[in-house]
């Protein structure tokens, strides 16, 4: 049911990037990121990133966590299943 404020996720979305930039303080990091979307097909593009965070929408929380209910509660109703295999 989303109980949380929109506020509250502004303030998360700030740590995040803060984070993430605080992450880039080192040659390595960079590096390392870089390296890591080049794997997957991908240009490490830090503003991109940042916008994409910051479109996060109280939404699209809410949808996640309902995906997340519902294969959780799945999982846990073929507990039996899962430890045949």
């Amino acid at each position: 049911e989303g109980h949380f404020e929109g506020e509250l996720l502004v303030n998360v979305k700030k740590v995040i990037v803060n984070d993430l930039l605080e992450s880039l303080d080192r040659q390595s990091a960079i590096a390392g990121r870089v390296y890591l979307y080049n794997q997957v097909g991908k240009t490490f593009d830090l503003y991109k990133i940042i916008d994409e965070i910051n479109a996060v929408a109280k939404d699209d929380i809410m949808e996640v966590a309902q995906n997340i209910e519902l294969e959780l509660k799945y999982a846990l109703s073929n507990k039996e299943d899962v430890w045949k295999k």
